[in-house]
Order: structure tokens, then C-alpha cells, then sequence
């Protein structure tokens, strides 16, 4: 058989540019859907700190003031912004009294994610210093972030292997305190300057997962979050 004549084919040239205009646009859907992903957990990240703010909001209505991530009556709220036992349980709390509507009637948080996380110490209920320095803080009961991440090595952000005795790394987390740790999950949710209810505010690391804020010396409302970190002023 002979081709007809007047139908032509396409060349080698024609079609590797045919292949190449394609590969660009896939790439760019690609590209897109990390976009939308990202803007999808930047969208779960809003409405936890929403929900995280109406539980901490509900608990100061009932105990008549915020609650302390670093009360000394608490032991178990002691050391790390990153600690939101208060809004789970009512250790070392009053329970609620009808006759004075004052105690503690929660928990509050129970429709979020929650487990036990370590946390550097050098992190200061102001806001100053960073959650991977200082001595470390264990099993203490937070609320996860959606940005997932590795645990963080001590002193970096490198990513962190825990070892058997689950004391190697920072930010690791476990359902219960002794768990396996897992190995990723997302960044504490932290509260800053619970003492202080002009500056009081609740922080995520961001999705680069690391802390990049500092001590806020004005108004909540006027102090900027650090890097990619969120804010939200808990009385504004």
C-alpha cells in the first residue's frame, strides 16, 4: 500500500514539542494542587485557633481568668506555652460551683486532636526564647497544628529519629505519655502571655513548622506574628 498522497505526518521536532508544551502543563497542575493543599491547611489551621480560642474564651467566663499554662497549684500545667491541660482536665482546679457560677466545667477542647508532645523549656510564657532549646519538657498535653513535620533534633530543626527511651527528640509526639512516638505530626498550638489579657494571644508555628516569634512588649493586635507564624489575639 502506498500513502496517499498530500497526508502529511507529524516530525520528530513537532513532536517533541507537542511532549514538552505537555509537560509544562502538568507540571503546573502539579504545582497548583501543593498550592491548594497548602491553602487547605492554612484553612484547618484558622478554624482550630477559632475553636481553640472559643474553649479558652469559655474557661475564663467560667474560672474568671485565662488559664495558666505555668501555674504552680498545677503540676501537671507546669513549664511550656505549648500545655493546654487546663481545657482537658480539672486537676488541682475548683469544680464547678452553681451558687458562685465560678469552676471548672469542662473539658473544653474535645473535638481536636490531642496528645503529648516534648518541648524545650526555653520557650518562655512571654513568647521569647524557642521550643527546641533549654531542658526538656515531657509528655505534656497539647493540641497539634495540620502542618505535619518530623520531630525536631534538639537546638535545630533538623529532623529527629526518637531513640527506645523516647528522650532524643523535641516536638515528637504520642497518643499517651510512654507511647511509641510517631513519627511525624503536626507543631504544638501555643499560648503566650496568659497572665497579661492585652497581649494574651495562641500561636502556630506556620507550615515551616518552626517558631520565629518573640516577646510581644505592645498590644497583641499590634505585635506582627514572626515568619510564617499565626496569630490570634485571644481578647480582640
Amino acid at each position: 500500500m502506498r500513502p496517499l498522497r498530500g497526508q502529511a505526518g507529524f516530525s520528530l521536532l513537532e513532536l517533541l514539542v507537542v511532549v514538552t508544551i505537555l509537560a509544562v502543563v502538568a507540571g503546573g497542575m502539579i504545582l497548583k494542587q501543593g498550592e491548594t493543599v497548602n491553602d487547605a491547611k492554612l484553612s484547618v489551621a484558622l478554624s482550630e485557633m477559632t475553636k481553640v480560642k472559643a474553649a479558652i474564651l469559655q474557661f475564663r467566663l467560667d474560672m474568671g481568668r485565662l488559664p495558666n499554662p505555668t501555674n504552680p497549684a498545677n503540676p501537671l500545667s507546669l513549664g511550656s506555652p505549648g500545655n493546654f491541660n487546663d481545657l482537658y482536665d480539672d486537676t488541682n482546679l475548683p469544680n464547678w460551683n452553681p451558687d458562685t457560677r465560678r469552676g471548672w466545667r469542662g473539658p473544653y477542647l474535645t473535638t481536636l486532636g490531642e496528645g503529648f508532645t516534648d518541648i524545650g523549656a526555653g520557650l518562655l510564657p512571654d513568647g521569647n526564647g524557642s521550643p527546641i532549646a533549654g531542658a526538656q519538657v515531657q509528655n505534656i498535653r497539647s493540641v497539634a497544628d495540620p502542618f505535619v513535620h518530623f520531630p525536631a533534633t534538639p537546638g535545630s530543626y533538623v529532623p529527629c529519629v526518637e531513640n527506645p527511651g523516647n528522650t532524643n527528640c523535641l516536638l515528637d509526639w504520642r497518643t499517651l505519655p510512654g507511647d511509641e512516638a510517631h513519627d511525624r505530626h503536626g507543631r504544638p498550638y501555643l499560648v503566650f502571655d496568659m497572665t497579661n489579657e492585652d497581649r494574651a494571644r495562641l500561636v502556630s508555628m506556620g507550615q515551616n513548622g518552626r517558631y520565629e516569634g518573640a516577646a510581644c512588649t505592645t498590644s497583641c493586635d499590634q505585635c506582627a506574628p514572626g515568619g510564617d507564624d499565626l496569630q490570634v489575639c485571644l481578647l480582640r
